[in-house]
């Protein structure tokens, strides 16, 4: 009877360990943002290309541009990152994105950084992901951020292209 149990548990971890995402897949996605909250604008056109090395391990790159009103500052981002997923079940997941914000013009910034997120897939072509803070450290302001808040709340969605 023991056997039998600990084969119905393995089989369920087995299903719950399904990857929803596969090794060789490339996505792309990013941010494009327009605002404007009481005279304090922003732009912001941020696309990001991620490939799958593993079944849950991404690489990404975005590079972009930022420019606010207040403060005045425009600036380009450089933003290489590594994502870590966590199956929950079915086309479910959690992450856990590490990642380098590097930012050069008015606004120069290094900041390593790691932030937790909850992904779902979709469809085989779209992944959508939520977003939620993070913890990062920025060596040119000598800035710990935990900005663990709801204004560092976002969604990201993600197109499947191409590989595989």
């Amino acid at each position: 009877m023991k056997k039998i149990s600990l084969l119905v548990v393995c089989l369920s971890m087995f299903g719950l360990a399904k990857a929803q995402i596969s090794k060789g897949e490339h996505f792309l996605g990013g941010t494009v943002n327009i605002s404007d909250n009481d005279g304090s604008g922003a732009f912001v056109l941020l696309p990001e290309y991620r490939y799958a090395i593993g079944d849950r391990d991404l690489l990404g790159l975005s590079i972009g541009y930022i420019s606010r009103s207040i403060p005045d500052v425009s600036y380009a981002v450089f933003h290489p990152n590594y994502t870590r997923i966590f199956p929950i079940e079915g086309s479910f997941f959690w992450l856990l994105n590490g990642y380098v914000d590097l930012s050069f013009g008015d606004q120069e910034r290094v900041a390593p950084g790691i932030s937790p997120g909850l992904g779902y897939r979709v469809h085989r072509s779209t992944v959508v992901i939520l977003r939620s803070g993070g913890i990062s450290y920025d060596f040119k302001a000598d800035y710990f951020d935990l900005g663990l808040n709801t204004s560092n709340l976002g969604m990201s969605v993600y197109f499947r292209i191409g590989g595989q």
